[in-house]
């Protein structure tokens, strides 16, 4: 019985852990492109380097690595991010 419930609780922190992960990847790359939009690039070329030394997750390393090259910006407010969609 104590078995089983250490087996139980160690699958739950692990989901948990893994979706902490996935969580500051994603978080980590969107801090950096908001930190590019405020031209504070040195800070923002950190986050991206942070994203790329966690677990890929949902293309993040792919798009950590064109912010990286090239600064992020959102083209729905009226500058050419330059890396989207093929641009």
């Amino acid at each position: 019985m104590i078995t089983e419930t250490l087996e139980v609780d160690t699958r739950d922190r692990a989901r948990k852990l893994e979706a902490s992960v996935r969580e500051g990847a994603l978080a980590r790359l969107k801090a950096g492109q908001v930190l590019d939009l405020l031209g504070r690039r040195e800070e923002a070329l950190a986050r991206y380097r942070e994203v790329l030394a966690l677990e890929d997750v949902a293309g993040a390393h792919r798009e950590a690595e064109r912010c990286i090259d090239r600064p992020y910006r959102d083209s729905r407010f009226g500058a050419e991010r330059g890396h989207r969609n093929g641009n």
